[in-house]
């Protein structure tokens, strides 16, 4: 499996998140399949983000790396070969 690591800084929490991302589709009928297959299979919310054009499938709510670190056997077991996992650091809001 490839395992793709993005940080990104979010101002908009003051705690880290975790997220990941199986896929990014042109169109959004081929997104919403894809949410389908895995909101079905797991216990997070499987969500469509609209970004540069791409319909991304993200799984979130993982409050831990271990919590994303142990997702990835299921995932691998349905067929997943590559994904993005995204960290959100919560950053104080100061102003």
């Amino acid at each position: 499996m490839i395992i793709h690591e993005v940080i990104r800084e979010v101002t908009t929490s003051a705690t880290d998140s975790y997220a990941i991302q199986l896929g990014a589709f042109k169109l959004k009928a081929n997104a919403d399949a894809f949410r389908k297959k895995f909101a079905a299979l797991l216990d997070k919310e499987v969500e469509i983000f609209v970004e540069n054009g791409f319909y991304k499938v993200r799984i979130t709510g993982f409050g831990s790396r271990k919590e994303v670190d142990d997702y990835i056997p299921l995932l691998k077991r349905n067929d997943v070969n590559e994904m993005w996992m995204i960290t959100l650091k919560g950053m104080q809001n100061i102003g």
